[in-house]
């Protein structure tokens, strides 16, 4: 609860990846911004083993499209909900949670992408490209 109360934060991004299973192997979907502007992640940090630095993303229930792929989905915040998130004050997530308001879905699209996005050694813009449909 500590982190809650004084430790809040925001991880931009560009999108965000979700998996799927299609017969026994691992599908990547992106999920981004239809206009392509950059994401705010609600965030929290902590303080972990050897007082080094953790964060974790919030996470809420899957909305819209986003649900046929994954249960659950980062909360992005709204432009307007960042100052409320990123306030000191806030002792009750309730409270909270009245101010701070989610992207709504219809604001992204998704898409499948390469399997390589999931490897260590791969890098590159081209791994956010989609992958074209295969045939049934």
């Amino acid at each position: 609860m500590g982190s809650f109360r004084h430790h809040r934060c925001l991880v931009p991004a560009d999108g965000w990846f979700e998996w799927t299973e299609s017969h026994g192997k691992k599908l990547p979907w992106y999920f981004h911004r239809r206009d392509d502007t950059p994401l705010a992640f609600a965030g929290l940090l902590a303080k972990g083993k050897d007082d080094n630095l953790t964060m974790a993303i919030i996470t809420e229930p899957a909305r819209g499209m986003a649900k046929t792929i994954h249960d659950r989905m980062p909360l992005v915040l709204t432009r307007d909900s960042i100052p409320a998130w990123l306030a000191p004050g806030f002792e009750d997530p309730d409270e909270l949670r009245e101010q701070v308001h989610h992207e709504p879905i219809e604001e992204f699209e998704t898409y499948r992408v390469s399997p390589a996005v999931n490897r260590a050694d791969s890098e590159g813009a081209d791994l956010i490209d989609p992958v074209p449909a295969q045939p049934s």
